[in-house]
C-alpha cells in the first residue's frame, strides 16, 4: 500500500493512492517501483500453526515485520470497535475501505469452513464511501459469456473518491426495478469502500421511463426474465430477477465472451480479443470446438497474420488438447463454476460424466454449496450440454487425473520442495508440477522452514559426483543452524510420487546443534472466550 504520506508527494501527477500502488507493482524496473516508496502490512501467515488470530499479529511484531493494525473485541463490542475505526479514518497514515471481523480461534476457522465464495469465520464492513448527486443519463444492456445482460447506469460524470465516475453497475434487473429509475433523473452515486461505483438511490425522478429491452442488444433474440430464488432452510427468502438472452450459443457478445474466456482458463496463448474478433467475423468459429479443428489454412487472408503465426497458433490450440477435469469445467464459463467450485467437483466426482447427470439435491449436499449454486451448476452444466458433447469430439477430458493424483497424494501434501542441479528422470517444470498437483508448494528459493531439497542424479553429489549447488550449500548450513530441511535424491522424490512413505529424515551429524524452534507469543491462559472476535 502507500502511505498518504508518500502519495501527497505524487497527487501533482497522479488522482488516488491505490491506483498509483496498482501501477508501480507493474513496473518491470524494481528502481521505478522504488520511487514509489511503498508499504507492506501482513494480514496472514502461511506455513506456521497458530492457535489464534492474535498469536499471528505478535509473531509478525517480534519479527519485525508491520501487521495490519488490529484490536481483539468481545462479541458485544463489535459494533463500538467498527465506530472507532469510523472516527480515526482521517487520522492514520493510509487509506482504508472498512473493518474485517474473523473469528479469533484457528480451531473455530475449521470447524465453520468456507463456501466457495466465502470464509464463513471473517467477514468485511465497508465504510461508506464518497457520494455525489449527478443525472442519470442512460441505461445500457451488456451482454456477458453466459448471455446474462447485465444494465449499466451512464451518467453526467461526477468526481467520486478521487476519480471522475461515468459509469456505474445496476448488477441486475430487480435493481433497476427496485430504483424505479428514469432518465434524467437524479441519482446519489458512490464508489463503494472507496472503490466500485454504484448507483445508491434516487433523489428526484426524471421523466422518461428506463425500457427494458425486448431483444438481444447483441444479436435480437429475444430476451427472458429469469428468477433467482435465494433459498436458505427450504424457504425463499429473496428473488432477484436477470435478464438474459434466449440464444447464448449463438449470441456474438456472448460467444465472444465465451471464446475469451476459454482460451485464457485454458492458458492458449495468441487467442486475446482481437484474434477471437478476427476469426469470429470471418465465420471460422461458430462454437468453442471451432477452436480444435483449426488448421494453417484458417488464417489465410487474416491481416497481420502469417504462416508462421497460424502454425504456431495451431500448435498452441492442439497442445490444450487434452485437459483435465477441474480446467475443462472452469474454461465452460457455467454461472457458478469458477476456479474453486469445479476443483471441488472434480475431487469429489471424478468424471465428467458423473457431473453431468448431478441433481441438484446431490450437489447441495456437498460441501461448500448452497442450494442456489447448486441449482445454477446444474442447470448451466445442462444448457451447455450440447456444446459439451461437441467439444469431447475433437478434445480430450482427463476424468480420473484428480482420483490418481489423490491416492498419491499423502506424502507430498502440504510439504514445500525446492530442485537443484540436473534431473535425470523429470525436467525440474514437470516435477515442480507433479508437486502442485499433489497438494505440495515449490518456493522459489531454500529457506529455513523448506521441508525437501531435492537434488538431480545427474551428476548429483549425494551419489558420489559433482559439487554442491548454491541451494544445496544454503540447505547445509540451514541444517547445521537446526533446520529440519531433507535433503533427498531424485530416485527418493520419484517413490514419493509413486505414492510410497516420504524418507526418514537423515541423522543429525555429531556436533550439529539441537533443533531450536521460535515458539510464537502465547495468551495468557485466562485469554479471550471462544465467541469473542478479532
Amino acid at each position: 500500500y502507500m502511505r498518504r504520506s508518500v502519495f501527497a508527494t505524487l497527487s501533482d501527477e497522479f488522482s488516488n493512492p491505490r491506483n498509483t500502488t496498482a501501477g508501480a507493482i507493474k513496473q518491470k524496473d524494481a528502481r521505478k517501483t522504488a520511487r514509489y516508496q511503498l508499504s507492506f502490512f501482513v494480514y496472514d501467515i502461511l506455513g506456521r500453526d497458530f492457535e489464534t488470530e492474535l498469536e499471528k499479529v505478535e509473531w509478525s511484531r517480534a519479527h519485525g515485520l508491520v501487521p495490519v493494525d488490529t484490536k481483539l473485541l468481545k462479541t458485544g463490542e463489535m459494533q463500538g470497535g467498527y465506530d472507532a475505526w469510523v472516527a480515526q479514518r482521517d487520522d492514520v497514515d493510509y487509506e482504508m475501505d472498512g473493518v474485517v471481523y474473523k473469528v479469533n480461534l484457528v480451531r473455530e476457522h475449521r470447524r465453520l469452513g468456507a463456501t466457495a465464495h466465502h470464509p464463513r469465520y471473517a467477514i468485511a464492513y465497508k465504510f461508506q464511501g464518497d457520494s455525489s448527486k449527478t443525472t442519470l443519463n442512460e441505461v445500457e444492456w451488456s451482454v456477458s459469456r453466459t448471455g446474462t445482460i447485465t444494465p449499466v447506469a451512464l451518467i453526467e460524470p461526477v468526481e467520486l473518491s478521487g476519480a471522475m465516475v461515468s459509469r456505474c453497475t445496476l448488477h441486475n434487473l430487480s435493481r433497476v426495478r427496485e430504483l424505479d429509475l428514469t432518465l434524467g433523473a437524479t441519482v446519489v452515486a458512490m464508489r463503494r469502500g472507496g472503490v466500485i461505483p454504484h448507483i445508491e438511490s434516487v433523489a428526484a425522478p426524471g421523466e422518461t421511463p428506463v425500457v427494458v429491452p425486448s431483444t438481444c442488444p447483441s444479436c435480437d433474440s429475444q430476451t427472458q426474465v429469469r428468477r433467482n430464488e435465494q433459498v436458505r432452510g427450504g424457504e425463499v427468502v429473496r428473488v432477484i430477477e436477470f435478464l438474459d438472452c434466449t440464444t447464448p450459443l449463438t449470441c456474438p457478445a456472448a460467444v465472444r465472451g465465451t471464446f475469451e474466456h476459454f482460451a485464457r482458463t485454458v492458458d492458449i496463448e495468441g487467442f486475446g480479443p482481437k484474434m477471437v474478433d478476427k476469426l469470429l467475423d470471418s465465420g471460422r468459429l461458430r462454437s468453442l470446438a471451432d477452436l480444435y479443428r483449426l488448421t494453417a489454412g484458417s488464417f489465410r487472408d487474416l491481416e497481420g497474420v502469417g504462416e508462421v503465426l497460424a502454425a504456431k497458433l495451431v500448435q498452441n490450440v492442439q497442445e490444450r488438447s487434452e485437459l483435465p477435469l477441474r480446467v475443462f469445467l472452469a474454461a465452460l464459463g457455467v454461472d457458478g463454476l469458477g476456479a474453486v467450485t469445479s476443483e471441488k467437483l472434480a475431487q469429489h466426482y471424478l468424471t465428467l460424466d458423473r457431473i453431468l447427470t448431478l441433481e441438484v439435491g446431490a450437489l447441495a449436499a456437498l460441501d461448500g454449496f448452497q442450494e442456489t449454486l447448486a441449482q445454477t451448476i446444474v442447470e448451466g452444466l445442462r444448457a451447455t450440454r450440447p456444446l459439451i458433447d461437441d467439444l469431447r469430439t475433437v478434445m480430450t477430458v482427463k476424468d480420473f487425473e484428480v482420483a490418481q493424483v489423490a491416492i498419491e497424494a499423502e506424502a507430498i501434501a502440504d510439504q514445500s520442495f525446492v530442485f537443484t542441479g540436473a534431473m535425470a528422470t523429470l525436467d525440474r517444470k514437470s516435477a515442480q508440477k507433479a508437486v502442485r498437483e499433489r497438494g505440495g508448494r515449490t518456493p522459489s528459493s531454500v529457506t529455513k522452514e523448506l521441508d525437501y531439497l531435492v537434488v538431480g542424479d545427474k551428476g548429483s553429489p549425494l551419489l558420489g559426483e559433482g559439487s554442491l549447488s548454491s541451494k544445496h550449500k544454503t540447505a547445509e548450513k540451514y541444517r547445521a543452524d537446526g533446520a529440519t530441511i531433507q535433503i533427498i535424491t531424485e530416485s527418493a522424490f520419484l517413490e514419493m510420487l509413486d505414492g510410497r512413505s516420504a524418507p526418514a529424515a537423515e541423522p543429525e551429524r555429531a556436533g550439529e546443534p539441537p533443533e531450536e524452534r521460535i515458539e510464537a507469543p502465547r495468551l495468557p491462559d485466562d485469554g479471550p472466550a471462544q465467541g469473542e472476535l478479532f
